[in-house]
């Protein structure tokens, strides 16, 4: 995300660490498996929403009642770009949800299923590309408003 940085003077995510850079070098679309679904969907919520730079969005910025990071960048976006990108938070919100209802913790059935049909393609493989199309979208277009 390097126009950003070269944009604004700071990252929007903040780079992954040493210890986290095999994040990025191992994402890819997993076999149709449990197990790699979940690590994938893991290793993406920690590149996009665990690295969002809270710390830079945060300055001078009205935050009332927005803790999470996803919420800060909501309205750093409404705030400083005037931008309103309801569609990239709710992808971004459905993410942290499956990671949280079926990575980061024991899946309740009827919890981790609601997280999961949001994004269902047929099966985790399909799930996991379309999960992947979206971010890069979803980055694309934070591109594309930002700089117009």
């Amino acid at each position: 995300f390097l126009f950003w940085k070269n944009s604004f003077g700071w990252d929007l995510f903040r780079p992954l660490n040493k210890e986290d850079g095999h994040l990025i070098k191992t994402l890819r679309v997993p076999d149709n498996e449990q197990g790699k679904f979940d690590e994938m969907v893991l290793f993406l919520a920690k590149i996009l929403i665990d690295s969002i730079n809270s710390s830079e969005i945060k300055k001078g910025l009205s935050l009332e009642n927005k803790n999470g990071s996803i919420s800060q960048l909501e309205e750093y976006f409404k705030q400083k770009h005037s931008l309103n990108l309801s569609e990239m938070f709710e992808f971004l919100r459905n993410l942290q949800s499956l990671r949280s209802k079926g990575s980061a913790h024991r899946k309740g059935k009827s919890d981790y299923q609601k997280a999961y049909n949001k994004f269902d393609k047929g099966n985790l493989s399909k799930t996991f590309e379309n999960i992947l199309i979206q971010s890069i979208l979803m980055l694309n277009n934070i591109e594309n408003k930002v700089l117009k």
